[in-house]
């Protein structure tokens, strides 16, 4: 029997987009003056009020669905809805939850990787990355699609300058991680990356 396939979460911007209509039709009613521009004050402060509720329940909602699923689902449903400190860090827990199963059922041992999540600035959502011998994987939900994985030589990245190249890049559909099977095929697929020839 097959999972549910779970649909990407909501986006903000209906609120966003609403609440920037919303101002721009007050700024050109009250260019027009006279009684309407109380009335319209008024209307305007309420549905701002309204949309500015709507998002934080929006916020809330996501929160809580995506800490009842497993992490890779979670992932997929995260993907492209990082727009506060609050999500981000749920993103945080959840990337770094999703790492260390890949680890685990990749075999790698506790002390052959480092998992990293470098939370960039305001305006975005940050990277996660695990980074073995052997592998590296890394991914970002700012609108990318997809996890990226390529063979390595060594953990530390500076060691690795001195070794020679890494491999090439091989990306997974982020998306896909939700379809029947998802997570194992993503392992499946960093099994075949950490196969590759240097």
């Amino acid at each position: 029997m097959s999972a549910p396939r779970i649909d990407s979460a909501p986006r903000i911007d209906n609120f966003t987009a609403l609440a920037a209509q919303l101002r721009e039709l007050a700024d050109d009613v009250e260019k027009k003056g006279g009684e309407q521009i109380v009335r319209w004050g008024r209307f305007k402060h309420l549905m701002i009020r309204l949309l500015d509720d709507g998002e934080r329940l929006y916020e809330a909602e996501v929160i809580k669905r995506a800490k009842k699923m497993p992490p890779h689902e979670a992932l997929a449903y995260l993907d492209g809805s990082i727009r506060t400190a609050e999500l981000k860090d749920v993103y945080r827990v959840i990337s770094r939850k999703f790492l260390l199963q890949v680890a685990h059922c990749l075999g790698l041992d506790p002390d052959d990787y480092d998992i990293r999540f470098n939370p960039g600035g305001i305006a975005v959502a940050g990277d996660a990355s695990l980074r073995s011998n052997r592998v590296y994987i890394f991914f970002s939900l700012d609108g990318r699609d997809y996890i990226n994985a390529r063979r390595c030589r060594a953990r530390d990245m500076r060691e690795e300058h001195k070794l020679g190249r890494d491999g090439e890049n091989r990306l997974f559909n982020i998306s896909d991680l939700n379809a029947h099977n998802g997570f194992e095929a993503f392992v499946d697929f960093v099994r075949g990356v950490m196969k590759e020839e240097l």
